[in-house]
């Protein structure tokens, strides 16, 4: 929890979220997986954000395609951020699922991939 406490924090900094808690709202999606919501206000804009956090950084915390694909498609406004424990890990994850699925859902991974925001647990430096 405490790592996961440290990427909140991360996304309120780099995504310059207004962290005070009356416009700050984050919760756990459901006790068997592993998404989070992040709710904030940008204060450069104003504007309202939603992220998806789904978090495939732990060795038993692998990348879902069906739960990604559903949750995703639940609120359209999300932006999606992924939580990997490094860019190996997002590498093997990708084609590990990849290689189960059929043309069609091949497509859609991709698209998921690279419309995504990465974190890393195990590096300094995060791609946002």
């Amino acid at each position: 929890m405490k790592q996961l406490k440290h990427i909140f924090e991360r996304i309120i900094t780099e995504r310059n979220l207004d962290n005070t808690s009356e416009s700050l709202n984050y919760e756990k999606l459901s006790d068997t997986e592993n998404f989070y919501t992040l709710e904030g206000i940008n204060k450069e804009n104003g504007d309202e954000e939603k992220y998806l956090i789904y978090n495939c950084s732990n060795n038993d915390l692998k990348f879902n395609f069906k739960n990604y694909s559903q949750k995703i498609s639940d609120d359209v406004s999300y932006i999606p951020i992924m939580i990997f424990k490094n860019w190996d890990d997002e590498i093997n994850q990708f084609f590990d699922c990849r290689a189960t699925l059929n043309a069609k859902n091949k497509m859609m991974l991709n698209h998921y991939f690279n419309n995504k925001l990465s974190l890393y647990t195990e590096m300094c430096d995060e791609i946002m």
